[in-house]
């Protein structure tokens, strides 16, 4: 039996039940791709909107944050998170978009696979922007919207002899990006990878590998990276640039040890201005994600 839900907390703890035992090519890619590229974080102070079960706080621990905090608005996500991780962790339950999270608390901010179930992006990139402090970084990440349309890919899970389907709102890149640059908010990246062997493996494991081979030219995920810009910029000698901006297209970017993509990189000042990949391939989603 199919069922159709919104997103009441309901939902997500119905989907708990399951989460952490559902095989997932997109959150494989995902953690091969923002591990590497969340960078230095020891005496940082992190945030964790839509934390769901604590996936990434329990990545994220051993590397000496100064402090973690996960929210999310699923009660039963947050206890099996709290089972996971004892008492490591700040675990608090509210909206991502009325965050339980005092002003210009946070050095990091990362929402992994969060804005698809959003209703109101322009009051999310607020809210981000009053717990970020000067000089934050800002990590989104979600099932790609393009693919999502084109190939009609479907999200949820199977909880108590039902296949739980769950609409995404649709945001596209560009809403998302002006949605967080009106908030001051700075695109230093945007990368759009395609699953790889890792994820292939996962597609064999769950039978269906026909769906892996037929979806090969569009991107699986994005991880896209934003800072906020400090409060009182540092006074330094402008810098004479010659050559005027520069575009480098065709590059290959590294996304981890094993992995690649072609993409572009902008140069102005003498200093990179934007990362962007454009992957080539993608699969097909199992389940649902959340965080």
């Amino acid at each position: 039996m199919n069922q159709l839900a919104s997103f009441p907390p309901e939902v997500f703890d119905s989907w708990a039940e399951v989460y952490d035992t559902q095989p997932n090519p997109l959150l494989s890619l995902e953690q091969r791709v923002l591990g590497p590229g969340l960078g230095e974080i020891r005496g940082l102070d992190v945030l964790d909107a839509g934390c769901g079960t604590g996936r990434w706080l329990h990545q994220l621990v051993d590397r000496r944050p100064r402090s973690l905090i996960g929210v999310d608005t699923s009660p039963a996500m947050l206890a099996l998170a709290a089972d996971k991780l004892g008492h490591s962790y700040d675990l608090r339950l509210g909206s991502c978009t009325a965050l339980p999270v005092g002003d210009a608390a946070a050095d990091i901010v990362l929402s992994s696979f969060v804005v698809s179930y959003l209703d109101d992006l322009e009051a999310f990139a607020q809210e981000i922007e009053r717990v970020a402090r000067p000089g934050a970084t800002i990590f989104l990440t979600d099932m790609h919207p393009d693919t999502e349309l084109s190939c009609n890919w479907k999200r949820g899970f199977q909880a108590r002899g039902s296949d739980i389907l769950i609409h995404g709102r649709g945001w596209s890149l560009d809403q998302i990006r002006q949605a967080f640059h009106a908030c001051g908010f700075k695109l230093v990246s945007l990368m759009e990878p395609t699953f790889s062997v890792e994820e292939k493996q996962i597609f064999e494991q769950c039978g269906r590998l026909d769906l892996y081979e037929s979806a090969l030219t569009l991107p699986a995920i994005y991880v896209m990276q934003l800072r906020k810009p400090p409060s009182s910029p540092r006074s330094r000698k402008a810098t004479w640039d010659p050559a005027g901006p520069i575009q480098l297209t065709g590059a290959r970017l590294a996304l981890g040890a094993d992995a690649a993509a072609a993409g572009s990189v902008a140069i102005a000042g003498g200093t990179i201005h934007l990362i962007q990949s454009k992957s080539s391939a993608a699969g097909t989603p199992f389940g649902g994600t959340h965080a």
